[in-house]
């Protein structure tokens, strides 16, 4: 049974966790880190827009524009993860 066992824990530790996704083709990394980038960059727009309306008191405004950023940051969180889980 010990030796079973083993071999269970043996054959586990080869397969490795996401050994199947490690090698994306550039295409797909490429995709992914340009999404990421992407968001960011639609984040920083909605932040400046958050500015404005801080400046001008819309308090409509500011809570639409910070809900909008923080889409986007989480957009890109996303983005940035799975390219490093499976490119870097």
């Amino acid at each position: 049974m010990k030796k079973v066992l083993l071999g269970l824990v043996i054959a586990l530790m080869m397969t490795g966790s996401g050994s199947g996704y490690a090698n994306l083709d550039q295409d797909h990394c490429f995709y992914l880190k340009n999404s990421a980038k992407g968001a960011i960059m639609q984040g920083k727009s909605s932040y400046e827009k958050y500015e404005d309306a801080w400046v001008n008191g819309d308090i409509s405004a500011i809570e639409k524009n910070e809900q909008r950023e923080m889409s986007y940051i989480k957009r890109a969180h996303y983005f940035a993860v799975t390219w490093s889980a499976l490119c870097d």
